[in-house]
């Protein structure tokens, strides 16, 4: 819980997103089951996918519901 996300003047700890349903493209692509160091990189694991754990790839996180929904940005999720 080293960096906390801050989004729209709120702040969430790496521990608070463990478990919340990921959203892309209004779809829901899993639950965030972990956040990985890799080198200097924090990846989210989603579903065994790693996806860069950014600020900047993180549109909204609704704690009520439990939900992260991701900007499309294209090439950030692949199969």
């Amino acid at each position: 819980d080293t960096e906390p996300i801050r989004e729209m003047n709120q702040e969430y700890l790496e521990s608070e997103l463990i478990g919340m349903e990921v959203l892309f493209n209004d779809q829901v692509i899993g639950k965030l089951n972990d956040i990985e160091i890799n080198g200097l990189n924090k990846l989210m694991v989603i579903n065994n996918k790693l996806i860069p754990y950014n600020r900047h790839f993180i549109k909204n996180v609704d704690k009520v519901n439990k939900k992260i929904t991701l900007m499309n940005v294209e090439g950030l999720i692949w199969e």
